[in-house]
């Protein structure tokens, strides 16, 4: 019995590991190695990158915390993207218009939309500025309902 205990165990490791490993890989780029076969940033560093993103304590190790989070459902986009300096700015102005259109509260969505682009403009050389004509560099579409 207590070997039969022990594979199961090792087995629920090894998926757990598998799943750990896909998850970094889908939302923070985890790479063993990159395309020309040179070792990238370790497991446990990228592990560091998504607890710091979650809040979470930094050990760079799976806890129960850390696992918690990766089980929480989720949309498909990834946390953090490694960006290439050399690709330069998208765009080619500072001051950036948006706009909006939402059957959501009004105040909730200015809100929120308001603090995002804050936090955008805080690490960017970006300032964001609502518009109320029909264009816009940045034009958001909200709903509550969920069909696509």
């Amino acid at each position: 019995l207590s070997q039969k205990i022990t594979v199961m165990l090792v087995f629920a490791l090894v998926i757990t590991f598998s799943l750990f490993q896909k998850y970094l890989r889908r939302f923070y780029g985890f790479q063993e190695v990159d395309p020309a076969g040179r070792r990238k940033r370790s497991l446990s560093s990228k592990l560091k990158d998504m607890q710091s993103f979650f809040g979470l304590n930094q050990t760079g190790n799976l806890d129960s915390y850390t696992l918690a989070v990766m089980q929480t459902p989720r949309c498909g986009v990834p946390d953090v993207h490694d960006y290439v300096h050399s690709q330069g700015n998208r765009w080619t102005k500072n001051v950036l218009t948006y706009r909006y259109t939402s059957d959501l509260p009004a105040s909730t969505v200015d809100s929120l939309i308001a603090s995002a682009l804050d936090m955008w403009a805080k690490v960017s050389p970006l300032r964001f500025i609502r518009s109320f004509s029909q264009q816009a560099d940045i034009m958001v579409e909200l709903s509550s309902s969920h069909t696509h």
